[in-house]
This record gives C-alpha cells, structure tokens and sequence, in this order.
C-alpha cells in the first residue's frame, strides 16, 4: 500500500516542520523576541509525543491505523551534534496484516555525517552512515523549523501559564493559507534544494481541512518551552491527481517539550555506530572481491585453468581491484596482498571468502 507509506512520509514531513514550534507585550513583539533570543540558545533537549490516526478508503479498500511515535533528543549547536531516539508504533496498516509494529530509530548528526540505527521486527539491528545532504541540519533544526513557523504564521496572544515551572506568554498560530502548509512540509520533504511544487487552491483546501498551532515561550528568555500541534490532513482526496478514488484523513496531535536550554548534554557515538563506516568499507571490500570471483570463473571458461592471481584478469575487470588477490588450483582466492584503499585496513578470510576486521 504505497499510499500509507506516501501518508507517513507527509505526515513526518509535516510534523518535522513544526516540531520546533514553539510579552503583555504584542504579539509581534513576542515573535521578534523569540527569534532574536535564538542567537542565545548553545543546547536544549526535547520530547515529542504523537499519536496520527489514519482512516478513510481508497481505491475500495478501507484502512484504519494508528501510528504513536515517543521521541526525545538533544542538540548540541556549538559542536554541530545531534541525537534522536524515537520509538514508533503501528497498528491496522495493511501491510502487516493486523499486527502491530514495534520500530526503533537512534539517530546522530556528528561532523557532516548521518548515523541511524533501525531496529524492525525480524531484522537485526544494523548502524548506516551517510553524508549529510547540504541544508538537512537546517530543517532538522527545531530552532532554524520554527523560524520559519513564526515567519509564516499570524500570531495572537491567547493568555499566560506556567509550564514546569517557567512562566510562559500563550500564542495561538494560524497559517492564512494552506499554500503555507504546503511550502513548509515541502522544505523538509525536498531536501536537495529543488523547486517546489506548484500545486492548485482545490489542491490545499483538501490537503488541510483543519489546523491548529499553539506555542508557550518563556517570559524571562523568550525562549520556545511547549508546543501542540492539532490538524487533520488528506493526501488521497481528489485534488491529488493520483487518479485513485477515495479519501484518507489523517488526523495528527502533537506536544513538543523544549528544556534544559544551555545546560550541558553529552552526545557521544556509540561503539556500534562507529563502526558503521567499517561496515561500509567492507561491503565495498566484499562487493570488489565477489566481482573478481566472477571474472576469474570467465577466466577458468576461456583458459580452462584458475589464474594465479588478478593481474591476469585486466580483459575481465572494469578496473583494477583495491588489492592483489591470489587464487588456489579451485579458483578461490587463498591470500591477498598489495591492499589499497578500501581494503587496506581489512583481512582476507581464506575460510569464509570475504574480509573482516
């Protein structure tokens, strides 16, 4: 069902966009204060609790899930570090029939690198690396999130309360427009910097049927404390050219807790994510020596002999291997030498037929 999968992914996009959200004094006041307070801010912690409830039909079937995500992380802005841990549940999707779906995401932004760790039902879990795309710091920035929140928003004093002990003025969000919505879930959908998308007012007005945005900023700082995001939306109504009958309302709640604003946080790789570029390294060490594997095989077809190592088999290979692999009279390969690149912290096991550390 590439619907719900398309519905979750919005719905993350959407919430990712507000989820930084978050005197008297006017109302435009109070935005200028938070937004120039933002210079001031070195580190906080946050939790986000959401529920999304999915319910409609489309193209005659009938879908009723619940998806309830626990998150808390911490952002360390002077050293460029971040850290996510979210729990996520599942429950009616079709996919998995109806068992409910228990997932586990740790994440890390460190330098200019990515580390994730998934943990999913009948899979072990496994630490990925990757480059970070250039302005994903930005849109995973609660702080950098809610300017552009504020920026967008017309805002309204709703009162005052105290939350956890910081008095806080209570602003009311209303975006004049679903076109806004739409620009900010885009930002965070398209992260390479391309284009938005051009969509229609019939588009926007059954994207977003309801929203509702209210944010808590503290007196003395003016700095982001509480949010709660309530809103419904629809990507399946008829506006979204799928050409697929049917509707599936999405209704979305959302608290975002900010705290502990420039307070130490320790933010440190575990053992298992720094070995994750080892891990990389050796699925590109174990891919080169599975290609010269098959090339020495065509080699053994055409000579009717195994080569003695890879050198003879240039006319075989698209380039030439990271290391000198040598061969046995059975064509496996028995040792290697002259390690390069990839493979040159790495070691050949004769036994298993692949490299290790």
């Amino acid at each position: 069902m590439g619907k719900i999968i398309l519905t979750i992914s919005l719905v993350l996009a959407i919430i990712t966009s507000f989820g930084a959200c978050s005197k008297e004094p006017s109302a435009q006041e109070i935005v200028d204060g938070v937004i120039d307070s933002l210079d001031e801010i070195r580190t906080y912690q946050f939790d986000i609790d959401m529920t999304v409830g999915i319910a409609g039909e489309a193209e005659g079937e009938k879908v009723e899930a619940t998806m309830v995500i626990d998150l808390d992380g911490a952002w360390d802005l002077e050293n460029s570090q971040m850290k996510i841990d979210m729990a996520m549940s599942m429950e009616g999707l079709p996919e998995f029939g109806e068992d409910r779906i228990e997932i586990g995401i740790e994440t890390y932004l460190v330098s200019d690198s990515i580390y994730m760790m998934m943990d999913v039902p009948e899979m072990d879990p496994t630490w990925m690396k990757s480059e970070m795309p250039e302005g994903y710091r930005g849109r995973m920035s609660q702080v950098e999130s809610q300017i552009k929140l504020l920026e967008a928003a017309q805002v309204k004093v709703a009162g005052s309360e105290t939350i956890e002990g910081t008095d806080c003025y209570v602003l009311q969000l209303t975006l004049d427009t679903g076109e806004q919505l739409w620009q900010l879930a885009m930002q965070q959908l398209t992260l390479t910097g391309d284009e938005v998308p051009d969509v229609t007012d019939e588009f926007l007005q059954e994207m977003f049927p309801s929203f509702s945005v209210k944010q808590w900023i503290a007196k003395d700082t003016y700095f982001p404390i509480k949010a709660e995001i309530d809103m419904v939306v629809d990507p399946y109504s008829a506006a979204m050219n799928l050409q697929a009958e049917g509707s599936m309302p999405t209704d979305i709640y959302m608290v975002l807790l900010l705290y502990n604003y420039n307070q130490p946080v320790s933010i440190e790789l575990p053992p298992e994510a720094e070995e994750a570029e080892l891990q990389e390294i050796r699925a590109k060490a174990n891919s080169e020596a599975a290609v010269v594997r098959t090339a020495a095989a065509a080699y053994y077809a055409e000579n009717e002999r195994w080569p003695t190592n890879s050198t003879e088999l240039s006319d075989y290979l698209d380039r030439e291997p990271c290391a000198l692999y040598h061969f046995d009279d059975q064509g496996r390969i028995d040792s290697v030498s002259n390690q390069t690149g990839y493979t040159a912290e790495l070691s050949w096991d004769a036994k298993k037929q692949e490299w290790y550390r």
